[in-house]
């Protein structure tokens, strides 16, 4: 096994069905491109420079390239529950599972851990419309049904009826995951054994056979107490594959674009830290020049008061906590004074740092949220790509 970390190179021998794989890994742009440069140094040996993805990947002859991220983060899981949209790229291989905890376990255990708060307090239900051919017969006549079944005979009868039930879109959604993780591969017997005890809880709740419009159907009516489970189950129903089963299928690759993860995450830490009243919105259009030719930004997370005023911009930055650069300091400076606000707020990982500048009647604060383990690490400022990749069975 070959391990590499983002964006820093490394000679490597490599065969020529090898190199032709890698070779193909550098295409798709800065923004897709799995390795950013491979350079030749000699007899088959070359130098790779691992782009913004990290994760595992298997090359022809069977060598394991274990990309690893520059982030040392505490808690992965915390960060992609946060994220509700579809993985960049699914991607199966046969490469080992590695040792210790996997992503698969945490997953798992954040999900238990989660649908166990909404299984003490009992799952939600809802009003679905059910037909009735025999009786007792409820609620109105079907019309439709009665022509389209019988022809309108007048000793057949056809109702429909509002029956109130649990087995709704959003426990459907429960379900599935809960399904997919009892059968995955886990490490962690108390895990298993905690997932297996809900099963009861579950047996009534169809699992859909549309998970994308069960998604759909759920996330309009959410509670409250159902969304951190919820958000747990849609990364995994949307990834199944990401949840390896059988012997011989030890990992998958999986891609998720973790600045926007990043940014979900950012946006979840603002909400739940406004003041009552305020709200957030994410990915908002901020005119930048004026008409004709005019230019739109989309400020990643803006804060509003009761009264539906900007009062703060939020930038998130998924790069290494440091001094802020220039552009950064007037991409925020721009969206506020074309908002109207005077408060901006760089939002990095880190472990609880912060810092402020002012420029003019703007005042910009970065903030290193902390999501970084504790222990010390290199602080150097470099642009990230627009994705990154995780192996699932191994937490980088």
């Amino acid at each position: 096994m070959l391990r590499l970390r983002e964006y820093a190179p490394q000679e490597v021998e490599l065969s020529p069905e090898d190199l032709r794989a890698v070779v193909a890994l550098t295409r798709g742009g800065s923004d897709a491109a799995v390795l950013m440069a491979v350079t030749p140094t000699g007899t088959g040996r070359h130098v790779i420079v691992p782009g913004p993805f990290v994760g595992r990947l298997r090359l022809p002859s069977g060598l394991v390239l274990d990309i690893r991220s520059r982030f040392d983060l505490a808690d992965l899981s915390t960060l992609l529950a946060n994220y509700v949209g579809a993985p960049r790229l699914l991607r199966d291989d046969l490469v080992p599972a590695g040792e210790g905890t996997t992503l698969v376990d945490l997953i798992a255990a954040a999900f238990v851990d989660a649908l166990d708060q909404v299984v003490g307090r009992g799952l939600p239900k809802g009003y679905v419309e059910r037909t009735f051919t025999r009786p007792p017969f409820a609620g109105r006549p079907d019309v439709a049904t009665h022509l389209r079944r019988h022809a309108g005979r007048a000793d057949r009868l056809v109702t429909r009826a509002h029956r109130i039930t649990q087995d709704i879109p959003v426990n459907q959604v429960l379900a599935r995951a809960h399904a997919l993780l009892t059968s995955a591969p886990l490490r962690h017997a108390r895990t298993r054994s905690r997932l297996t005890a809900l099963t009861p809880v579950l047996a009534a709740i169809h699992q859909p056979l549309d998970v994308e419009r069960a998604i759909r159907l759920a996330r309009p009516r959410l509670p409250v107490r159902c969304r951190d489970a919820f958000d747990l189950a849609v990364l995994v129903v949307r990834g199944t594959s990401l949840l390896p089963e059988g012997v011989e299928r030890n990992g998958a690759a999986v891609l998720f674009p973790m600045p926007k993860v990043w940014e979900a995450f950012v946006e979840n830490s603002v909400a739940a830290q406004a003041p009552s009243g305020h709200h957030v919105r994410r990915q908002v259009p901020v005119p930048i020049t004026e008409s004709p030719d005019s230019t739109t930004g989309y400020a990643d997370v803006v804060e509003y008061d009761s009264e539906g005023r900007p009062v703060a911009v939020y930038d998130a930055k998924y790069k290494h906590l440091g001094r802020p650069s220039t552009d950064d300091l007037f991409q925020v400076f721009t969206y506020c004074r074309r908002l109207r606000c005077a408060r901006a707020v760089l939002v990095l990982p880190g472990r609880g740092e912060t810092s402020t500048v002012s420029m003019g009647e703007v005042t910009v604060e970065s903030r290193g949220l902390r999501v970084l383990a504790d222990r010390p690490a290199q602080l150097t400022v470099i642009d990230v790509g627009s994705a990154t990749a995780l192996h699932l069975p191994e937490v980088s």
